[in-house]
């Protein structure tokens, strides 16, 4: 377990996070798996993904520190241009592998913030400064923030930080991967994906997992749903 950098790049806020854990560097073949999953986007994705840190977790034995996991939220625009948190996605699993309770409630983002990836290091602490608000009562709890990647960890330290003012005793981060300077992928760059595209045919080193070959992507139409959509279009070009 890590911190994702060796000094805090945020003036004038401390590190608050107890301990970082991500069990995977943001690099091929996973970077693309996480930018399909949220730029696709692909629910299904964040459930297979979220399986890879379920398996760290359990493994380690880290679910023993923590009373319960807070996925890192998103302001409601993006959650209604994206159709879901793909933090929670990733936590579903891990709640369901080792019996922790995912928080929610009383848990928002009230500000739309710039995407952390447009910004430098320094410059990502300000973008985040009141962005997170927490209305319930934590005292005492021992909390693990869940999100994709981890890059300089400011995100997780703002959304720490208002934890902390709900009560919670210790926050750790958990995300699947982390971005490692000089790894050769920077999060937020999308490549580019082709409609016809399987989800398979994106990453072709992990193909041979079955986890990773459940779901087309995109789902194949059946010949009915065809069928439907052709008759549909008949009556609108040739209406009786």
């Amino acid at each position: 377990m890590d911190r994702p950098i060796a000094r805090c790049p945020r003036p004038g806020q401390g590190w608050l996070l107890a301990s970082v854990v991500a069990p995977f560097h943001y690099e091929a073949p996973l970077d693309g798996h996480i930018q399909a999953m949220k730029f696709r986007p692909s629910r299904p994705m964040g459930r297979a993904l979220g399986q890879l840190l379920t398996d760290h977790v359990q493994r380690h034995g880290i679910a023993a520190e923590v009373h319960a996991m807070v996925p890192v939220p998103l302001h409601r625009k993006r959650f209604l241009e994206r159709g879901f948190n793909q933090a929670m996605e990733i936590a579903r699993p891990v709640a369901t592998g080792t019996g922790l309770p995912v928080l929610i409630r009383g848990i928002g983002r009230q500000t739309d913030t710039q995407p952390q990836t447009r910004l430098a290091a320094r410059e990502r602490h300000g973008n985040l400064r009141g962005a997170f608000i927490v209305r319930r009562d934590l005292q005492g709890m021992s909390v693990a923030i869940v999100d994709d990647v981890i890059t300089t960890g400011a995100t997780a330290n703002a959304l720490a930080a208002s934890l902390r003012d709900a009560g919670a005793r210790e926050v750790h981060a958990w995300a699947l991967a982390r971005a490692v300077p000089g790894s050769g992928s920077r999060q937020g760059e999308q490549r580019t994906l082709k409609p016809h595209q399987r989800r398979t045919d994106i990453i072709s080193p992990m193909a041979g997992d079955p986890r990773w070959n459940s779901w087309p992507y995109p789902r194949k139409r059946s010949a009915k749903h065809v069928r439907v959509t052709d008759d549909r279009r008949a009556a609108i070009r040739n209406p009786p």
